[in-house]
């Protein structure tokens, strides 16, 4: 038991502690991971606390700002503290954010990191607060001017009912910073459609008249932006906006505001109406006046902007081109186009461009100025884009006249002008290459052959070709990646082109830059357009059909382009290529190989495509008749005829066993090479005309007699006559060996691989001879007699006239005459003056051969299996008769020379055999 127990005592209650005062802790904003602890907190009063130290920090200077943003202090105030319950903390945390944003790399990091604009755009509201107005409507405006996306994001977080009534507050800042905002968001065309209820144009009108720069600057931007809408600028029209921006222009004090006025006058010129409207007030004119001035300014930001202006002037209005030119704009301009900046050039080039363009008095000017084409050749081959873009555009409407294309060809020696021109088509700039190739068509359309020459020596028809697809790789038509991107907005520091962006690139900027790119890029089919026009007008003279046989693929080239043709969008090109094929093919070359490489099969395919009505108007149909015309034996394969003016020569042949349903589909047409060199065979015959005189014999070589050699027995004489043989011997050797070297050196491939050519027919060339000169012998009045003298030599030269009772015997004999021939021959083509048993297919093909030689007219017509016969437009009138000429058949086979007439059921009968 205890002592306590023991003196009976009881046991004594626990006393409570005792509450010690806590010590005050201080945490200082150096230590940022305890005020991002704070800013966590639920307590409202510490998270406010907070955000008043961290403001007051920030307020410091350019290195607490970055040390704050550094340590991600503005993450939390995002997360937690812009939007919280307690309005003091709200009204700190966008106090502290807006100081921040006054550094670039700040305001960067909440644009593209966080979605703020629906956060600071209530905070803009007056119940927030003054200070806290200031600070969220800096945020709004900083953000909207990142660039057009960020403007388009705020537009729809509704900035525009909240900046609006902030431009008529008394703070200056609050007023400076919505008229900021106002200046991104008009860039947007549905926020100028809301701004349309907000009657702002008064409000702007009112900032014109401040004494402040920025609330001008922006005042004006703001107005040029709204100008893309047509009711604002019926609105600034009426307001009188116009003047304003006229004296600001005016006024010397405000030349840093000159630029924008200027373009935002502009920007009122962009529809018909607005300029129509202006120039009866006499607007226009008020500007023509300063225009002089202006072009003069020692700023070269001013003289930009009114180059860029005089441009857009002229082509709203081109009766303004004698104007200008009368008030001496087009020496400024020249001179200008010396600049030391390359804009400036450009602008220059422009106005010069245009008022070629709409006056013929300023493009004839330059004929005799060999230094304008000089200083224009070197902007072409600028590094900078816009000026090659520019001083071709010029080059363009210079070249209207006849003389000024004289001085552009003649300029330096008539090779450098030419050379670039060329280099032009090779751009990767879509302009250029446009511009190059519609200067090119100004040269061919002046129709001067020599011009025309030395564009062929230049290598023109290949730097076409290759825009068609095809050729040399180092001349590229304009791509997507090619094109540099220009600039998002003015303060864009992402100045790149989409195909050098990095991997980890912000994926904001690398949408806008694609969306900028589409809006950039043309349709690359102008181009095929612009080269098919150029090709069409070479194509018109033998040089430049040769300069297309040359190329190694040039009809193979515009055949792939015709069957890619597909399409209404498609047919100004298809024209084009059409009326290519139409020029070139009068070439029989240029036809085979278009042929072969399946370009009958793409017009075709085109004429399939037309409407029923419309086919026989058809470019394609006219291309598909000079194929069809250059080509008898394409013509004979594919429609089974040959008419008076289709004319037989050496290399026509004609496949027996095949007349295809569909030209050029079931089946192409092979070339006499490739029948030739088939094996021989029962299921392939070809008949070929390939008339030749036969080879002159030579006489024989007389050969002299070898005189002996006299012995001497002279010991001196046999000895020099040794040391002769001995010295010709080794001389021999040293011609052997050169020989033999030579032989080493040759090409085995000239050696091995032999031209291709048919055998040639000395016996149809004697059949020739032979009926010309007995033709010629008799002396035949008329073409009918001299027809029926043919036919009877065809027919006595085939076997004799034939019964309809021994035709099928005389069949049979034909195949074992045709089958020893191509045995003898070993080969499928059977030369025509070799047959002596043929029928009715044989003897008509000769028959036409013939008459073709002997100039009388004569056609050809195939019907089915191996039957054909001859026309021949009778010549011999009756007294009295009709005037109109009949058509005979010619018959070979039953009585040799007679003329049945077309009509008649004997004609039809003899149509009929096979």
């Amino acid at each position: 038991m205890s002592k306590a127990k023991k003196k009976g005592g009881a046991t004594p209650a626990p006393t409570e502690p005792v509450e010690q005062p806590l010590e005050k802790v201080t945490i200082s904003v150096t230590d940022p991971e305890a005020m991002k602890l704070i800013l966590k907190s639920p307590e409202a009063a510490a998270a406010a606390t907070a955000c008043q130290h961290l403001y007051n920090h920030a307020e410091k200077g350019e290195k607490e700002k970055l040390f704050l943003f550094n340590n991600e202090i503005h993450t939390e105030l995002v997360k937690h503290c812009v939007q919280h319950t307690d309005k003091t903390t709200r009204y700190y945390a966008v106090m502290c954010l807006g100081s921040m944003a006054k550094k670039d790399e700040v305001l960067q990091a909440l644009a593209r990191n966080y979605e703020l604009h629906p956060m600071v755009v209530p905070m803009c509201a007056a119940t927030e607060g003054l200070v806290c107005q200031q600070y969220a409507s800096f945020l709004v405006a900083s953000i909207a001017n990142v660039n057009l996306y960020f403007a388009i994001q705020m537009w729809k977080s509704g900035a525009i009912p909240v900046v609006v009534p902030l431009l008529s507050v008394e703070d200056l800042d609050i007023k400076k910073n919505a008229i900021k905002a106002m200046a991104a968001l008009s860039g947007d065309a549905e926020a100028r459609n809301d701004l349309l209820n907000e009657n702002i144009v008064p409000v702007l009108l009112d900032f014109l008249g401040s004494k402040y720069r920025d609330f001008q600057k922006n005042a004006i931007v703001t107005l040029a932006n709204l100008c893309g809408s047509a009711e604002f600028r019926e609105l600034m029209r009426q307001s009188g906006v116009f003047d304003k921006l006229l004296g600001v222009f005016r006024d010397e004090k405000l030349e840093d505001l000159h630029i924008n006025s200027l373009n935002a006058m502009a920007c009122m010129m962009r529809d018909r109406e607005s300029f129509e409207m202006m120039f009866d007030n006499g607007d226009v004119q008020k500007v023509l006046d300063v225009m002089k001035d202006g072009i003069g300014s020692s700023k070269k930001e001013v003289v930009d902007v009114v180059l860029k202006f005089l441009s857009a002037l002229l082509h709203q209005d081109p009766t303004f081109s004698g104007k200008l030119y009368d008030m001496g704009i087009v020496p400024i301009c020249e001179k200008l186009m010396e600049h030391e900046d390359e804009m400036i050039c450009a602008a220059a080039c422009s106005v010069i461009g245009a008022l070629s363009k709409y006056s013929m008095l300023c493009c004839e000017k330059f004929a005799m100025e060999d230094s304008f084409f000089q200083h224009l050749i070197s902007h072409m081959e600028c590094e900078t884009r816009s000026m090659r873009d520019a001083s071709t555009y010029c080059l363009v409407f210079a070249l209207r006249s006849k003389q000024n294309c004289k001085t552009f060809i003649e300029s330096s020696g008539g090779v450098m002008s030419l050379e670039v021109l060329r280099r032009s088509i090779q751009e990767t700039s879509f302009l250029a290459q446009k511009n190059a190739l519609n200067a090119t068509l100004q040269i061919l359309g002046h129709c001067e052959p020599a011009w025309n020459d030395a564009l062929l020596e230049r290598g023109f028809v290949e730097a076409f070709l290759v825009l068609l697809g095809g050729g040399d790789s180092s001349i590229k038509p304009a791509k997507q990646k090619d094109i540099e991107v220009e600039d998002l907005t003015q303060d864009n520091p992402y100045k790149q082109r989409l195909d050098v962006l990095p991997d980890d690139a912000d994926p904001l900027v690398r949408k806008m830059l694609e969306i900028r790119q589409r809006s950039l890029l043309y349709v690359p089919r102008e181009l095929m357009i612009c080269a098919a026009a150029c090709l069409n007008r070479f194509m018109t003279r033998a040089a430049g059909r040769q300069k297309l046989l040359a190329h190694p693929n040039g009809p193979g080239i515009i055949a792939r382009n015709l069957t890619m043709c597909h399409g209404d969008e498609r047919r100004e090109e298809r024209a084009e290529l059409c009326q290519v094929i139409m020029h070139a093919c009068v070439d029989y070359d240029i036809a085979q190989r278009f042929t072969e490489a399946g370009g009958l099969v793409g017009l075709y395919d085109v004429l399939a495509s037309l409407p029923e009505a419309a086919r026989p108007c058809s470019m394609a149909t006219s291309s598909v008749t000079v194929i069809l015309n250059h080509n008898p034996v394409m013509l004979y394969w594919m429609t089974g005829k040959l008419m008076c003016s289709h004319i037989t020569q050496n290399g026509f042949y004609v496949l027996a066993q095949f007349k295809p349903v569909r030209p050029g589909i079931n089946q192409p047409l092979p070339t006499l090479e490739t029948l030739s060199k088939a094996p021989c065979s029962n299921a392939i015959t070809v008949y070929s005309v390939q008339a030749a005189p036969p080879e002159p014999v030579k006489p024989p070589t007389p050969q002299l007699a070898e005189v002996p050699e006299v012995k001497s027995d002279n010991a001196k004489d046999r000895k020099e006559s040794k040391a002769a043989k001995s010295k010709k011997g080794r001389k021999s050797e040293r011609d052997n060996y050169k020989e033999e070297q030579s032989v080493e050196i040759k090409e085995p491939e000239a050696i091995l691989r032999p031209v291709w050519a048919p055998a040639p027919d000395h016996q149809l060339w004697a059949a020739i001879e032979e009926v010309t000169a007995e033709i010629k012998a008799k002396s035949y009045p008329t073409a009918n007699l001299k027809i029926r003298q043919l036919a009877e030599f065809v027919s006595t030269r085939m076997g004799g006239a034939f019964t309809e009772l021994d035709l099928r015997k005389g069949q049979l004999l034909h195949q074992e005459h045709i089958a020893e021939l191509k045995v003898t021959l070993n080969s499928n083509v059977v030369p025509l003056g070799m047959i002596r048993c043929g029928t009715f297919m044989h003897r008509a093909i000769l028959l036409k051969v013939l008459a073709d030689r002997l100039f009388l007219p004569c056609t050809l017509h195939r019907g089915y299996g191996y039957t054909a016969w001859n026309t021949f437009p009778s010549t011999e009138h009756t007294p009295g008769a009709s005037s109109v000429r009949n058509v005979y058949l010619v018959d070979l086979m039953f009585r040799p020379g007679a003329l049945i007439n077309i009509n008649t059921p004997a004609a039809q009968r003899y149509m009929s055999f096979h």
